[in-house]
């Protein structure tokens, strides 16, 4: 009866069997790849303080250059001239 080697399914790569010596190798292949980048815009959202900032800020901004605009938009008062 031949012998049987377990196989695991790595996410790195193929299929390799869990002798040693292949995952020392997998490892070392791995090492060698270049890191990817990781984008501006993942790190922002990955942030959750950042997002609780820019979620009370934006708004707050928003609100209160909306509320200026109303204010310089009413006429003067006749009274007042």
């Amino acid at each position: 009866m031949p012998k049987v080697i377990p196989r695991a399914i790595r996410a790195d790569g193929p299929l390799t069997d869990l002798k040693t010596e292949n995952l020392v190798e997998n490892k070392t292949a791995a090492s060698d790849a270049p890191e990817e980048k990781i984008p501006a815009f993942q790190l922002m959202l990955d942030n959750p303080f950042l997002l609780l900032f820019l979620g009370i800020a934006v708004p707050t901004v928003l609100y209160i250059v909306w509320g200026v605009m109303e204010i310089v938009g009413i006429p003067l008062s006749p009274l007042a001239r």
